[in-house]
């Protein structure tokens, strides 16, 4: 049987975070671009974003955007810092799956939320809960996975990787995604850190990627992550979103280039071509107005 590959679509979502960053992409467009997406037939579909519209005021519309929707059967997803925030998520119609993001070290997560990961931790425990007595699904991005995003961009430490892994995992969470969040990853620090991932004991299956790709590096961490067992990969349509890195931006790995890689080693992904390249076409055009 060929390997099944599991295709999570971020540019909703992620993808928006960075290119509708002066919201000049219409809502219109955004609603549209997720139901190509559901056409294409993608099992999750990061959507839309509850935080603060002072800081992100591209996801203020996030209610009136996922209220134009209808259900759909896969996972529909929207990314919440806190215990606050998931409050907006559960009185958000067509959502399903609540995504949060923690840090792999305690240093980043001060800097990047100003939250201790201790606090961080016990914050998504507290969304696990509630999610699950709600019938909410659950998954969780954990930021600098590989390289810790402070200013000397050490390796981050397998160990703590694995310790916040696990908690997740135990609290319910069904992914964790490691996430190479400025692009600075090499094949020896994914192989570093999930080879230790493997050895703690922790179920591989609940373990995916979200790659971003500095200077073309991500397909060679996709293929190292694959030889070592991952099989959830987080993509973006065109490659939009992603992370700024000091002056440069790094863009998400495209999730055209997954499916090509599905393609190269006999995957099953289940996506549908021709939807893709629709999506694809859609994002051309919201890249343009983004230019414009």
């Amino acid at each position: 049987m060929p390997d099944h590959v599991t295709i999570c679509e971020m540019s909703p979502r992620d993808g928006m975070q960075s290119l509708n960053r002066d919201s000049r992409i219409p809502l219109e467009l955004r609603v549209e671009l997720i139901q190509i997406l559901e056409r294409a037939g993608f099992p999750y579909i990061e959507a839309a974003s509850f935080v603060s519209p002072k800081v992100f005021p591209q996801f203020a519309d996030s209610v009136e955007l996922m209220s134009r929707l209808e259900p759909y059967d896969g996972q529909l997803a929207a990314l919440v810092p806190n215990t606050k925030y998931y409050e907006q998520f559960k009185a958000t119609p067509n959502l399903g799956t609540v995504a949060v993001f923690l840090s792999a070290s305690d240093e980043y997560s001060r800097k990047n939320k100003r939250i201790s990961l201790a606090d961080d931790l016990a914050d998504a425990k507290l969304i696990a809960t509630a999610a699950k007595q709600n019938g909410h699904r659950i998954r969780a991005h954990l930021s600098g996975a590989f390289r810790d995003l402070t200013a000397d961009n050490r390796e981050t430490d397998p160990k703590q990787v694995a310790m916040v892994c696990r908690e997740l995992i135990q609290a319910g969470y069904e992914t964790v995604a490691l996430a190479d969040t400025d692009g600075r990853a090499t094949p020896s620090d994914v192989r570093r850190i999930l080879s230790h991932v493997v050895e703690s004991g922790l179920d591989i299956a609940k373990i995916g990627l979200h790659l971003h790709d500095r200077e073309g590096r991500a397909i060679e961490n996709l293929a190292e992550a694959f030889r070592l067992g991952i099989r959830t990969f987080d993509g973006s349509v065109g490659g939009i979103g992603g992370n700024r890195a000091g002056a440069d931006w790094v863009g998400n790995i495209a999730t055209e280039r997954l499916v090509e890689f599905c393609a190269q080693t006999g995957s099953f992904h289940g996506i549908h071509l021709n939807a893709l390249e629709e999506a694809k076409a859609l994002v051309t055009k919201m890249v343009k107005l983004a230019e414009s």
